[in-house]
């Protein structure tokens, strides 16, 4: 997730400004992991390079009929099944 420091008025705190420099730093640098929650339907919108969980049972768009999550990216138009 992205996050880009507007402009901030002269007459803003120190403080805050250095809170919102510390919170972008934060958002916009590496990570070492990253958690899925389930889903149990399709995302709402749409992009190339989405990559989510399939729950695998309510939501199952390879279908696989594992009855277990797996991870799907779409790209294409498409969903395809991620490593």
């Amino acid at each position: 997730m992205a996050y880009t420091l507007g402009n901030i008025p002269s007459d803003a705190p120190q403080w805050l400004v250095n809170e919102l420099r510390k919170l972008q730093q934060s958002l916009n640098g590496p990570v070492d992991s990253v958690e899925f929650n389930a889903l149990p339907a399709a995302p709402k919108k749409l992009k190339t390079g989405l990559t989510v969980l399939a729950d695998g049972v309510n939501w199952d768009p390879l279908t696989l009929a594992l009855g277990t999550p797996y991870k799907v990216c779409y790209y294409g138009g498409a969903w395809h099944r991620d490593a």
